[in-house]
């Protein structure tokens, strides 16, 4: 289990934080040995469909904390690309997330698959996909093409 890890920049501006209810949580999350998920996590990987490649990670910071969760592409103070809900269910390894708030929005994610825990402090997320950045690429069928993350 990966340890979570505390932003110290964020302490000084924890009103602006709250806009995304996560990141504030991030200040008072508590270690949970129940929540394997739980901690500030980089995409190491995307995880074609076709024949399970691996290609460089776009994704610099996904946090999940308490049952919220904030995906952010290029972190900056406290911005964040969009934020909202998960459940994660231990025993058949599910992860569904529900957006709730974003400054930008994807419109191609899947949010609903399941997670596998190698033994290399990452997780993999199989059948998920977190959205595209790029504009151009929605429209170039990216997200027919990944089926998970590699995260770190």
């Amino acid at each position: 289990m990966r340890a979570l890890e505390f932003m110290s920049v964020a302490v000084g501006i924890g009103l602006v934080l709250t806009q995304a209810g996560c990141i504030d949580s991030i200040l008072t999350c508590q270690p949970d040995s129940s929540d394997p998920i739980q901690g500030r996590w980089t995409e190491q990987s995307s995880i074609a469909c076709d024949d399970g490649a691996l290609t460089t990670g776009q994704i610099q910071e996904i946090i999940f904390c308490q049952g919220r969760f904030s995906v952010t592409w290029e972190p900056f103070e406290s911005f964040q690309d969009y934020w909202g809900t998960y459940n994660f269910n231990s025993n058949t390894n599910t992860l569904t997330m529900t957006v709730d708030g974003g400054n930008f929005i994807p419109d191609d994610t899947d949010l609903t698959g399941t997670v596998e825990f190698p033994e290399n402090a990452t997780i993999i997320l199989r059948d998920i996909f977190l959205g595209t950045r790029d504009l151009d690429a929605n429209t170039n069928g990216i997200a027919t093409t990944i089926c998970g993350h590699v995260l770190e």
